[in-house]
């Protein structure tokens, strides 16, 4: 089924007309925008949300690209997830600064591991204890616009693939999520943070000659504080 272009040609339209209103005069940073901690600094985040709450490490920056080890849970399936994150700036474009994604991890699900759901509610989900390890590698693009003097506006888009492996009784999947994303940055004092964000869009499936669609939901709210 061919997915309608209007939400995509829609964020690009307001990312376009917010970027060419003025020069960027630089505010609030975290982990789900796209500006960067300044060279040699740290930062701690913590989020609550759903399906998933989180901590990341930010503990490399040098202005153009940060790095910083990400470790999650979600609730259900439940299912651990550590990542390596990698943010590099794209380019500044009027109030926007935008960075480009690239975060490989591992997810280990006790009860089945899913992102998406799905008409079949039971694909990729168990009651029963059933471990499933998935590979992932999520791509994306992120960018924070200044809309005033303490807080900017998140829109980007994020890709996490994931294969799943099942060990007994045997069985593979891939999950192939295209989320956009949309929130807020919030400066509560020079050192610190908060941020919410929310992110929806159609997820693929792919196992054997089975196909699946769904979709997948998630929304963080958290806090950064920078070292």
């Amino acid at each position: 089924m061919a997915l309608r272009p209007t939400v995509p040609i829609l964020l690009a339209a307001l990312l376009l007309t917010l970027t060419a209103a003025a020069p960027r005069t630089g505010s609030a940073t975290t982990m789900a925008g796209g500006e960067h901690l300044n060279p040699g600094e740290t930062a701690h985040e913590f989020y609550l949300g759903f399906p998933e709450i989180g901590y990341q490490w930010d503990f490399s920056a040098t202005g153009k690209r940060t790095l910083g080890l990400h470790a999650g849970v979600l609730v259900w399936p439940f299912t651990i997830h550590a990542a390596l994150s990698s943010r590099t700036l794209m380019g500044i474009h009027g109030r926007a600064v935008v960075s480009f994604r690239f975060e490989p991890g591992l997810y280990f699900g006790l009860y089945g591991g899913s992102r998406g759901i799905y008409v079949d509610l039971r694909w990729g989900r168990s009651r029963s204890f059933l471990p499933t390890l998935g590979p992932v590698v999520n791509l994306g693009i992120s960018s924070s616009i200044d809309v005033g003097e303490s807080w900017s506006l998140i829109l980007g888009f994020q890709s996490p693939i994931a294969m799943w492996l099942r060990l007994s009784p045997f069985g593979w999947w891939v999950e192939w999520p295209i989320l956009f994303d949309v929130g807020a940055e919030w400066d509560l004092s020079v050192r610190s943070t908060l941020f919410l964000k929310a992110s929806v869009g159609p997820v693929l499936g792919f196992a054997g000659d089975s196909q699946l669609a769904g979709v997948s939901v998630a929304a963080q709210l958290g806090i950064q504080t920078i070292k």
